[in-house]
């Protein structure tokens, strides 16, 4: 789910403290799977709670647009490790090397870690959990995604050797081209030469006077 929410329960001013209690505790098991989006009792006919509905809604929307720096992120998530860390099956320890912020609305974090068949749900509940209490994100849907740092390593490699590649061809495409012009420049020159040549031979050419013979005769 990747939506900010707000739970409302309305119609306060109709049940007593002790429906309400009820009222409370079912919606919190029924919002187990969630349990970061805030519950907000209010009567809209008295304008009760409403303040506080108000409240909740445009703090949400601050956090759903927060920026978090990448230093400030992975400091939190290594002292939170320390601290207290995610469990994990025996000899199946996930670790995470660095964390980067790579999108918002819905605000997505991607871990690079040494395994990612070791990342488990529990982890990501982990990371869900710590960034909500350090940056006040409740009611903010976060998305975790697992990279493996290898595997980004070589597809990063990959890509570099193929830029690589692409400038090369590019560099022989251009001398081609280089060498092709060079070609037809020559060739330009040298039937420019050719009919300048051409022209000074018919001009230094002997005159050639042609007499009648009849005409001659006829004189």
């Amino acid at each position: 789910m990747a939506v900010p929410c707000i739970v409302v329960l309305n119609k306060l001013d109709l049940i007593d403290d002790i429906q309400l209690e009820e009222l409370n505790k079912t919606t919190k098991k029924l919002l187990t799977w969630a349990p970061w989006i805030p519950t907000i009792t209010m009567s809209a006919k008295d304008g009760m709670g409403l303040d506080k509905a108000m409240k909740w809604a445009r703090k949400i929307s601050d956090g759903r647009d927060q920026r978090i720096s990448t230093h400030k992120l992975n400091d939190t998530l290594k002292k939170a490790w320390l601290a207290n860390p995610p469990r994990f099956p025996k000899n199946k320890v996930c670790k995470f090397y660095y964390a980067t912020q790579v999108e918002m609305r819905p605000l997505t974090i991607v871990l690079f870690i040494n395994d990612l068949g070791k990342a488990n749900y529990a982890f990501k509940r982990w990371v869900q959990n710590v960034l909500r209490a350090a940056f006040g994100l409740d009611g903010v849907p976060i998305i975790v995604k697992f990279k493996d740092k290898e595997e980004d390593n070589q597809k990063r490699q990959e890509k570099q050797a193929q830029y690589r590649l692409q400038a090369q061809q590019s560099e022989e495409d251009d001398m081609q081209d280089e060498d092709t012009a060079i070609k037809l420049q020559s060739r330009e020159d040298a039937d420019k030469a050719k009919r300048r040549s051409s022209a000074a031979s018919k001009s230094n050419a002997p005159i050639k006077i042609v007499v009648d013979k009849k005409e001659s005769e006829g004189e």
